[in-house]
């Protein structure tokens, strides 16, 4: 193929991309579900090849890449005016944390470990699941958290109150795995840990998916369900 022929191909694709784009309308980033996103990695790899293999005629790419579009479109479209579609499509949110319990079941639906719940946690500047009155896990991978009452910040008039703060949590036991170093961390050992758990009524640290504890003492303790 000469580059005459790869600079004519790549200039009509790219004109044939610039008109669908332009029709299939604007969606940002941060409100892509998964369908898109493989949608449009997949209609990058129709474009490449389309670019860069002979034995395709620049006719058949060009109808390619628009067919695949219409019907990103027209599922868009059908999507956005039928509720049953759209809950196939996104599944919906999930609630992940409810009264400040974590929800294994839906953890596992959306194969999420207490690791990625807890980062997902912390973009949001939550640090202890107690505080939270309910999370969802949104279609497009967000987490939208609603905060109990008593855990929100203090506003203006509440400025003459000094409340002690509860400081960054120790998580101490992590998918029943106790966590060495934060132990070491506030001075504690296994020993203290097991007794502590044994206080809680756990006797085996195995059934413990998260524990942590705060600088005024207070623990969270959250226990794997067995279904």
């Amino acid at each position: 193929m000469s580059y005459l022929e790869i600079i004519l191909r790549t200039v009509i694709i790219f004109i044939t991309i610039f008109i669908w784009s332009r029709i299939l309308g604007k969606k940002l980033v941060s409100h892509m579900t998964f369908f898109d996103f493989v949608a449009g990695i997949s209609l990058g790899s129709l474009v490449a090849s389309s670019i860069m293999t002979p034995d395709i005629h620049l006719l058949q790419s060009v109808i390619s890449i628009s067919l695949f579009a219409f019907l990103s479109l027209l599922l868009g479209i059908i999507s956005f005016n039928s509720l049953s579609l759209r809950k196939i499509i996104n599944s919906g949110p999930a609630v992940v944390i409810k009264d400040g319990e974590v929800q294994d079941d839906e953890l596992k639906k959306a194969r999420l470990t207490i690791h990625d719940l807890m980062m997902l946690l912390r973009k949001k500047d939550v640090f202890y699941i107690d505080q939270i009155e309910a999370a969802m896990l949104e279609t497009d991978g967000t987490l939208s958290v609603l905060i109990k009452p008593e855990a929100m910040p203090p506003t203006k008039s509440d400025l003459n109150t000094v409340t002690p703060t509860r400081g960054l949590p120790y998580n101490l036991v992590v998918d029943g795995q106790p966590v060495k170093a934060n132990l070491q961390g506030i001075k504690k050992d296994e020993n203290w840990l097991r007794t502590m758990l044994q206080s809680h009524g756990i006797d085996d640290i195995e059934v413990v998916s998260l524990c942590q504890i705060d600088r005024k003492n207070q623990v969270y303790i959250h226990k794997k369900s067995h279904r």
